[in-house]
């Protein structure tokens, strides 16, 4: 009885535990940049898809150093979604790297 427990919790879906914020800060400090989304500029971590997060044109108080991103979490948003992400993402002639 015991080892079909075991099995059955083996086999049984994991709940997905969400990334903490400094996963998250590595992975976009690591992504790589793709095609803008919206005028919005897009970056691809292992963990999740990044988007320029709304800036305010008329702050003048408004770091411009500073670059703020929203993280795009695949578990999180529907197919359509994360299909925009994906093309935005998928390297092109211009972005490919040369062939040797």
């Amino acid at each position: 009885m015991m080892a079909a427990f075991m099995v059955a919790l083996a086999m049984s879906p994991m709940p997905q535990i969400a990334p903490s914020v400094e996963q998250l800060q590595n992975d976009f400090e690591q992504a790589m940049v793709c095609r803008p989304i919206d005028g919005r500029h897009v970056w691809k971590g292992k963990i999740a898809f990044f988007i320029e997060s709304y800036a305010f044109p008329t702050d003048d108080e408004a770091q411009t150093d500073v670059v703020g991103a929203d993280a795009v979490l695949p578990a999180d948003n529907d197919v359509e979604t994360i299909k925009e992400f994906e093309a935005a993402c998928t390297p092109t002639e211009q972005m490919a790297l040369p062939s040797l």
